[in-house]
Formats: structure tokens, sequence, C-alpha cells
């Protein structure tokens, strides 16, 4: 079923959770910490104690969306409040405050440099674009600002080798010709995180 026909089909429901959406976020972001630690240069979130308060409001509402939904406590526990809380633990800002393409770029990335497995990945992604969708519908939050000339090349620059910031201006002048105008923030984020990631992983660096 598609995001846009689940949420036509939402009722005003609610279930008890033995904890609040903060602390389920705080303890799934030190397990995956604790399992799969990455190197202190990658950027990573904080936990809801170094958030804006309103920014943990929003993660708790956005559980009780979830709920309304349809989705079980599993998808939402395991996937949608980790990926979320991901989101904002990076940004640091009040959600207001937010340029949400920079935001899911960042989200990627760091779901990226996990290197836990492509379905894994997938799941990540489908849960990136839950929560976009609801950022989209809450009044005042939908800021899909595009990043500025190529992606806005001095987010991306920050650790990256020069050569490999090089092989990415090419491609996103290879590659931009083809892309809609109403997209191209879009594309130039996905592009970029897929190269931050496999540079990562060692697989764009010269033998």
């Amino acid at each position: 079923m598609t995001i846009e026909k689940t949420i036509g089909k939402q009722m005003a429901v609610s279930r008890p959770f033995p904890t609040s959406a903060a602390a389920r976020y705080d303890r799934a972001l030190r397990r995956s910490q604790a399992l799969h630690p990455l190197p202190d240069e990658v950027a990573q979130p904080l936990p809801t104690s170094c958030w804006p308060q309103e920014n943990v409001t929003l993660l708790e509402k956005y559980r009780e969306w979830l709920v309304a939904g349809g989705a079980s406590d599993a998808v939402i526990n395991q996937h949608r409040i980790p990926v979320a809380g991901h989101f904002l633990g990076l940004a640091l800002k009040p959600v207001t405050q937010i340029c949400l393409e920079t935001a899911s770029a960042r989200t990627r990335q760091y779901i990226q440099a996990k290197q836990q497995g492509e379905m894994w990945q997938r799941n990540c992604d489908h849960s990136l674009r839950w929560f976009r969708t609801f950022l989209a519908q809450e009044p005042g939050l939908a800021r899909w600002d595009k990043p500025k000339t190529y992606g806005d090349e001095d987010r991306y620059k920050a650790g990256l080798p020069h050569w490999l910031l090089k092989m990415l201006t090419k491609q996103l002048h290879l590659r931009q010709g083809n892309w809609r105008k109403t997209r191209q923030g879009c594309q130039i984020a996905d592009i970029s995180s897929h190269f931050f990631a496999a540079d990562m992983a060692g697989c764009l660096r010269p033998k």
C-alpha cells in the first residue's frame, strides 16, 4: 500500500507505549552506537537531551501519526522512530529552522556510513520518506530548500579528498541536464550522499 493510500485511510486511533518516543529513540541510538560504531570524523546524531524541546514534542507527534496510519509497534520502534530521530539528532535546530533537504542528505549519509546491508538501507530510506511526508503535512514545516549551485559543495567538502570532489562535480554537470528543475535539489543530495558513502567505504579511493 502506498503512503498516500495509507494516509487517506487514517483514523483517530491511539495505543499506549511503555516509553516516550524520545526514550525509545535514545535506546535505539545507544544500541546502534554500541553495535556499529563509526569513526569520529563521521557526523553522528545526538540523543534527545540535546534537542530543542519542540523537536522532542514533534517526535512524539510523529509516533501518534504513525499509529493513526496503522503502523505496527515493531515497524514504529525498529524503523520509523530511529530514522526520524537520526534526522532530528543530526540537525539539532528547531525543526522550523531546518533546511529539510540538507537534513535529509545528512541523514542518508549517516545511514550509508553504517554499512549494515542493502535491505537495512532500503528500510531506512523508506522510513525517511515517511518522515518527510509527515513533515510536509505539518503547518510551517514544508521547507524543502534547494541547495546552492551543484548541491552546495561546501556542505560535502569536509573530510573529502580533492579528487573526489572533482569527480562529484563532473558527475553533477553530466547528469543535471536530464533533471526537472523541481527535482534538482533532491537529485543533487542523493548523488552527493552516494559518493560520500562510497568514499567512506573506501570504494572510490585510488589504488
